[in-house]
């Protein structure tokens, strides 16, 4: 019998680029040093698919995951264990219009969506993150923020 989860959400930072006093995940209290390395990335996301061979969506998440040195590195091993998976990298967005060419270009490989989040800070950016991601032709979506 073949085991399929149909949800997965995987922290691979805690630390954050935003100080909202109500972070569902703690990242004010996290330092820049609270992540998963790629390694065990790796050794986590090859476990879960032992457990579960199937996974319908993936979500790469924080703190802000586009703050950690490796994101590129462990969104192509997760494009690599699951194949067919639908995977979302959600950010506040803040950092998408910085992205390098090599960036874009993983998320586009990785056929990746970004999932932004609409805090304060991002909805005063958000026509630049629009305007970026139509150009690198990356999927995205925006999630209304919830006070």
């Amino acid at each position: 019998m073949e085991y399929v989860l149909k949800y997965l959400e995987i922290a691979i930072i805690e630390s954050c680029n935003l100080n909202c006093r109500g972070c569902s995940h703690f990242s004010p209290l996290a330092g820049s040093q609270d992540r998963e390395s790629a390694e065990e990335f790796r050794k986590d996301i090859e476990r879960m698919h032992e457990l579960f061979p199937k996974v319908y969506k993936i979500r790469i998440l924080g703190g802000e995951p586009l703050l950690h040195p490796e994101w590129t590195e462990i969104l192509r091993m997760a494009r690599q264990t699951y194949p067919y998976s639908e995977i979302h990298v959600v950010s506040n967005g803040l950092k998408i219009p910085h992205l390098t060419e090599a960036e874009f270009a993983a998320m586009r490989e990785q056929k990746a969506v970004f999932d932004i989040s609409l805090y304060k800070p991002t909805l005063n950016i958000k026509s630049a993150i629009e305007s970026t991601l139509n150009e690198q032709q990356i999927p995205y979506e925006f999630t209304p923020y919830v006070a």
